[in-house]
């Protein structure tokens, strides 16, 4: 009977078990960590442990498809200050392209690849100015979608064992739903963020209450709308705030929700706030459905004043505009009915004063007269051109600058 050689059969179990480990505490990881960044980079502290890696980083392709962004470095120095933001950033090509690197090129065809000191492979200098090191990159892929990519470095050794490729493998597809469920987790904080930015901007509140009439989430321009904070809404009965707004309308429309009712509706009232000052408000509200049937509501309040200042102000620039165009229209028919008479007024000075049976100093307080009338003239003829609104600054006030309306001044009614 020959001897039995364990060694390999040993070997393989060890191995087994080590993976064993390493999903288990990858797992741990998993569910431990909710925010992607700190994920990524306590999978990679898991990857350079279980593998002796001594540098590790995570590039994962951004919606699009377009660019491949590194998201977690482990092992790195900081980078350079004289390094731009982008130096960690990959384009992603659809098919083989002269540009593409071999990280772009391991997502686009999610296989691994070993990758030497001396890879004739195209990739970009590294933006630390390391050393060239033996790597090995590995696809992160979610169904059959290859969504990332783990490099794992070693600068002690320029190959890696059958077993920490395998391992690498099973990490990668191990990471791949939980950084895909991560990814929805942040696009879905995300979208909400920019929703309450949205809703604090325009003075509005979203909120939604429970079949029991129990305000269950409050976001937006709370505090500014309302007078009281979040926390200080939650729980508390939808129809408490009724007694805020229109009271008889507002209640008959919530106890209908409460009872089943699934139409939507708007409506036009007034908030009281907790200051006791009361505002203009638009309330639309509409039902919130659970597997199929209605179990309380949703709706969202709108602070009309701003709204009301607006449209206050815009009136009180097309009243402007109604007194500059009135001004302007009177100024022209003044400067024709005036035209005439002091055409006659200014001819028939001057026959006066070619007049030798005059004395010298009625003839003198002719020529003065002359003058004034041929200011007074010059001015009928300003207003007669005038085409646009202009004011000048006045002790008594803003007033029509006659010249700069007949030259086409810059400053126009409204």
């Amino acid at each position: 009977m020959l001897p039995c050689d364990n060694s390999d059969r040993d070997r393989q179990a060890g191995a087994r078990l080590r993976w064993l480990e390493v999903a288990q505490r990858m797992s741990a990881a998993v569910n431990a960590v909710g925010d992607l960044d700190a994920l990524l980079r306590r999978l990679l502290d898991e990857v350079l442990a279980a593998t002796g890696a001594q540098r590790g980083a995570v590039f994962l392709a951004d919606a699009t498809r377009r660019e491949l962004r590194g998201r977690a470095l482990v092992g790195y120095p900081p980078l350079p200050p004289d390094v731009p933001a982008h130096a960690n950033v990959r384009p992603l090509f659809s098919a083989p392209h002269p540009d593409e690197d071999i990280y772009a090129a391991v997502v686009r065809s999610g296989e691994q690849l070993v990758v030497s000191a001396t890879h004739p492979a195209r990739h970009r200098h590294n933006a630390w100015g390391l050393p060239a090191a033996f790597r090995v990159l590995t696809p992160i892929k979610f169904g059959d979608e290859a969504i990332g990519v783990f490099s794992a470095v070693w600068t002690d050794r320029e190959e890696a064992s059958a077993e920490d490729l395998t391992l690498l493998r099973l990490l990668a597809e191990q990471a791949g739903g939980a950084v895909a469920r991560a990814r929805l987790v942040e696009a879905a904080r995300l979208a909400q963020e920019q929703l309450a930015t949205g809703l604090r901007n325009s003075g509005t509140i979203a909120y939604t209450y429970d079949a029991e009439g129990f305000l269950d989430s409050v976001v937006g321009d709370v505090l500014g709308v309302t007078g009281w904070t979040p926390d200080e809404l939650l729980g508390r009965p939808i129809l408490e705030f009724t007694d805020h707004m229109d009271q008889a309308r507002m209640r008959e429309l919530i106890v209908r929700r409460l009872h089943g009712d699934n139409e939507a509706w708007q409506v036009e009232t007034f908030f009281r706030q907790r200051s006791g000052s009361v505002i203009p408000v638009l309330v639309a509200g509409g039902p919130r459905m659970v597997e199929g049937r209605t179990a309380g509501g949703a709706g969202v309040l709108t602070n009309l004043q701003r709204f009301a200042e607006v449209q206050a102000e815009l009136q009180r620039a097309l009243a402007s505009k109604a007194r500059a165009e009135g001004a302007v229209r009177t100024g022209r028919a003044v400067g024709h009915e005036l035209a005439g008479p002091l055409a006659s007024i200014m001819g028939l000075v001057s026959l006066l004063v070619d007049d030798p049976r005059l004395p010298a100093d009625v003839v003198y307080d002719l020529r003065l007269m002359g003058t004034e009338v041929d200011r007074a003239a010059e001015l009928l003829r300003h207003f007669a051109s005038i085409t646009r609104y202009a004011e000048m600054p006045t002790p008594a006030g803003p007033q029509l600058d006659v010249r700069r309306a007949a030259d086409g001044g810059e400053h126009e009614a409204g």
